[in-house]
């Protein structure tokens, strides 16, 4: 049997990804995160979407932030998700037994199976029938208010999308498609930053970066820049990537540079990245050589997605504005 997908909707990734731990601990977990408006935000719900966060960048190989840092941008994620909810509610929006009946029923095709092997699988997961059916309520919730509120406003021109073709992305995107995919070997020194650093840590961690970058690139070994002791010096081995499964924050300098490159200095969320391209080549794809080239229609749904997120983000922050919203001081230290 392949294995299961349940991709129709978001809540998929998350039941997947993060179930099994959050039910375990929600016994233990009743405390209050966030009070949005009149409604309560758990800390079992925060750890659940912790979780599957957590799971989504281990499977993209990207590095894994601070727990505070972490868990803050959970939090805003899950009090977003309240507010939206919210404003379906507000806007009259109901989701019928029968709409969730078929959403489960097109999981399930989509995996194989019929529904009750699908409510076994989720069964198996420590998640009951009626929680499944109510995270597959508030997703289709969420899609319908934005629907209605977001994607019914997305204005799109024909000179969007001349001018997206002629980006890197989308010539990347075009690249991809030929028969040799690039990968590259990468090497990850970083220079750690605790969450709510103050600008003088900040300084000094890009001091200290700067110091380890001239040394790297004089040719010494990232191990030799690590000892047992350090807490704030991390190397990462990254092994074997194809540049879609490099983290955004370095595709750009790795894609551009040459064999044996060590890259200045980096900040992202968690640090201060010294990016060492160890080698690169060129994959032969079977897969990619029957597949075609993007289309004019591709390139016009990924101009809809950006200005969806963008407009989409836009209208949170709004209802942030509108809102009344209490952290519990626990869920921000």
């Amino acid at each position: 049997m392949k294995p299961f997908r349940y991709t129709l909707i978001a809540v998929c990734t998350l039941l997947l990804s993060s179930t099994l731990f959050a039910k375990s601990s929600r016994q233990s977990l009743d405390g209050i995160a966030a009070i949005v408006n009149d409604s309560a935000v758990t800390d079992s719900e925060v750890l659940t979407a912790e979780n599957a966060m957590k799971a989504q960048m281990q499977g993209s190989n990207m590095p894994i932030p601070p727990e505070k840092t972490l868990r803050k941008k959970v939090l805003e994620q899950v009090v977003d998700r309240k507010l939206q909810l919210q404003a379906a509610e507000q806007a009259g929006i109901k989701i019928s037994e029968t709409q969730i009946d078929a959403t489960i029923d097109n999981i399930a095709k989509g995996n194989g199976v019929t529904a009750n092997v699908l409510y076994e699988k989720i069964g198996e997961q420590h998640l009951t029938r009626s929680e499944y059916r109510k995270e597959i309520r508030d997703e289709l919730t969420l899609q319908q208010i934005q629907q209605q509120q977001v994607a019914s406003r997305v204005v799109m021109k024909p000179e969007d999308v001349k001018n997206f073709m002629r980006t890197k992305e989308w010539q990347k995107a075009t690249a991809s498609s030929t028969p040799a995919v690039q990968e590259y070997h990468v090497e990850d020194l970083v220079v750690l930053v605790s969450d709510g650093a103050s600008a003088q840590d900040l300084q000094n961690a890009k001091t200290k970066a700067e110091v380890l970058f001239t040394k790297a690139k004089q040719g010494a070994s990232y191990s030799s820049l690590t000892t047992p002791d350090e807490k704030t010096v991390e190397n990462n081995d990254l092994g074997w990537l194809k540049l879609n499964d490099i983290p955004s924050a370095f595709t750009n300098q790795i894609a551009t540079a040459k064999k044996g490159s060590v890259m200045e200095p980096i900040q992202t969320g968690n640090g201060f990245h010294i990016i060492h391209l160890v080698d690169a080549r060129q994959e032969k794809n079977q897969a990619a050589q029957a597949m075609p080239a993007p289309t004019e229609k591709e390139a016009q749904e990924m101009v809809y997605q950006r200005k969806f997120a963008e407009a989409l983000k836009k209208w949170v922050a709004k209802l942030h504005g509108q809102a009344v919203i209490n952290l519990h001081p626990d869920s921000i230290a």
